[in-house]
């Protein structure tokens, strides 16, 4: 790949990836050729750039509906960013983007909607792979610790586990407190000893 001589990085533009994963586990990948570096060939999984005034979400559902014609739904809480540091096109690439976790249909097929005639080229081949077959892959994937990153998403993020975490039920206002009961597990009220005799005064 061609070598930036100052050696600086193209202004980051904002950008989201979709790890698509079927029923059965399997994650959907993309084969891209380099368009300014024939023998740079990549495996990956479909995204692109964020538009202005779109999320994260709405933008994961527009690029692979582009890029392969699926209709993915994201997992919520399902997301992890990743520092991308990278060539292509003849201009580099560098900076946090976010990976998302999305439900696909295995059954659909693959069928591009707006790809221009640079990235129909570009495109070389599309498949599903198991878990198993990424973590021997011999083929380059991007970013290279792919497999590690889908298992990261296995993993609600902390904000999402508290936000479908369990919470106590919250007596309306004005209510009187509940009187002590027996101490859990004893049938006695706090405060009586074992044996039954009258508490010691304070």
């Amino acid at each position: 790949m061609t070598a930036d001589p100052a050696g600086s990085a193209d202004p980051h533009r904002r950008a989201v990836r979709v790890v698509c994963r079927d029923p059965a586990g399997r994650v959907f990948l993309l084969c891209w050729r380099d368009p300014a570096d024939a023998a740079h060939v990549v495996w990956e999984p479909p995204g692109g750039g964020i538009e202005p005034g779109e999320t994260e979400e709405r933008a994961a559902v527009r690029e692979v509906l582009e890029e392969t014609g699926m209709a993915v739904v994201p997992v919520p809480g399902r997301r992890v960013i990743v520092h991308r540091d990278l060539w292509w096109g003849g201009r580099h690439y560098a900076g946090p983007e976010p990976f998302l976790l999305a439900e696909a249909d295995p059954a659909a097929p693959l069928a591009p909607t707006t790809l221009n005639a640079m990235e129909h080229e570009a495109l070389l081949d599309a498949r599903w792979f198991t878990p198993d077959e990424l973590r021997a892959a011999s083929h380059p994937l991007e970013p290279p610790d792919l497999a590690d990153l889908i298992a990261a998403l296995d993993r609600p993020s902390p904000a999402a586990a508290a936000a479908t975490a369990p919470t106590a039920p919250t007596a309306p206002a004005g209510t009187p407190a509940a009187a002590p009961g027996p101490a859990a597990g004893t049938g006695r009220a706090p405060g009586v000893p074992a044996d039954g005799s009258p508490p010691a005064a304070p």
